[in-house]
């Protein structure tokens, strides 16, 4: 598996992080009381309404699965994750974070990916997490992952793949 050395991943998320707006700093472990954390723990987790406390309503949300502009949607579209993904476990790695001085924090977490697909094979996958908190709710998140080795580790054949976008 393709990874960024752990120096060049911290500084992706830093350079981030700083265009975001401040100069970012590595984060103390979380406390129980922190919104970050218990996003993290309800993604690998079976209960929708476990994001009813910590999203906004109004929670925007961009990933590979199109965007979600809703608490609702985000859920509707975690479910149909989850159920590509029945067994899964997201370990946090690195996380950064930022406050704007008015009550907005942004942070970028770096987690890998474990799970089974529903299909039976086991993926481990490389993620940046980012999200913005504000009175103890995440209001806006998104996340980058690499698609193209997931692909791989569920056995897609890029050479079949390119061949039949070529004779199209």
């Amino acid at each position: 598996m393709l990874e960024l050395p752990s120096r060049q991943a911290k500084g992706c998320l830093v350079a981030v992080l700083v265009l975001l707006g401040a100069v970012p700093s590595v984060l103390p472990a979380a406390t129980g009381d922190d919104p970050v954390e218990a996003f993290l723990n309800a993604w690998c987790g079976d209960d929708p309404e476990a994001f009813a406390t910590i999203l906004t309503e109004n929670f925007a949300w961009t990933w590979n699965l199109g965007p979600a502009a809703t608490r609702e949607f985000f859920v509707a579209r975690w479910q149909s994750f989850r159920e590509d993904y029945p067994e899964c476990d997201l370990q946090v790695q690195e996380r950064f974070g930022v406050e704007d001085g008015e009550g907005l924090r942004k942070e970028a977490v770096r987690v890998q990916f474990i799970a089974e697909h529903q299909t039976g094979r086991r993926i481990s996958v490389p993620a940046a997490i980012f999200v913005h908190v504000r009175d103890g709710r995440l209001m806006a998140g998104w996340a980058f992952q690499d698609d193209l080795n997931t692909m791989l580790q569920l056995g897609a054949n890029l050479q079949d793949l390119f061949s039949s976008s070529q004779r199209e």
